[in-house]
């Protein structure tokens, strides 16, 4: 992370080259939750803790990393 105007951002990089989530904007965090504004037209989203620390069921992430 990093200091833009005195705001927080967030810089990812994506090992398939996609940059939809590039680099983004902190808006706000919470104990639960974590809001992004992303540069470059995704806009805004809002990340929610999981309970117990692990993912919930029902995720579309079986084909992440093949």
């Amino acid at each position: 992370m990093g200091e833009a105007s005195g705001r927080q951002t967030i810089r990812l990089t994506c090992t398939q080259g996609k940059d939809k989530r590039g680099t983004g904007t902190v808006d706000s965090v919470s104990a639960t939750s974590l809001k992004v504004t992303w540069d470059g037209g995704l806009g805004e989203e809002t990340y929610t803790k999981a309970e117990g620390g692990k993912l919930p069921s029902g995720l579309p992430t079986a084909g992440l990393g093949s």
